[in-house]
């Protein structure tokens, strides 16, 4: 049960943080405080960002193996993204390195965050 607990809050925390970032992020664009090109690259920041400490604080609690609990992390949230995408937008090749970029980030957040435990 622990196991799920872990996997939950960080999930939720993934989430939250995501969605108040934006949020934050898209306002500035809307106000025409940031342009176009740095809207997209600060998105892009922001996201890998939350993912990758989120993933490393999930590493930092796993005892072995924390490529595959990067793995699993990272599947999950690609999995709720995948949900969105195919709703409301049309699926691109784009969108797939974006998942692969998203995968390779909680890979290495959890691998980062295991051996950090170590020391």
């Amino acid at each position: 049960m622990t196991y799920l607990k872990i996997y939950g809050k960080r999930l939720g925390y993934t989430l939250l943080e995501l969605l108040i970032s934006l949020v934050l992020i898209t306002t500035l664009y809307y106000f025409n405080i940031i342009g176009d090109g740095f809207f997209k690259s600060l998105e892009l920041i922001s996201i890998i960002l939350t993912i990758f400490i989120n993933s490393y604080i999930l590493g930092n609690t796993s005892n072995k193996k924390a490529y595959i609990e990067g793995t699993k992390f990272g599947g999950i949230i690609i999995f709720l993204l995948l949900i969105f995408t195919l709703l409301f937008s049309k699926f691109k090749i784009r969108v797939l390195i974006y998942y692969l970029i998203i995968m390779i980030t909680s890979i290495l957040g959890s691998m980062i965050g295991i051996s950090k435990k170590r020391d």
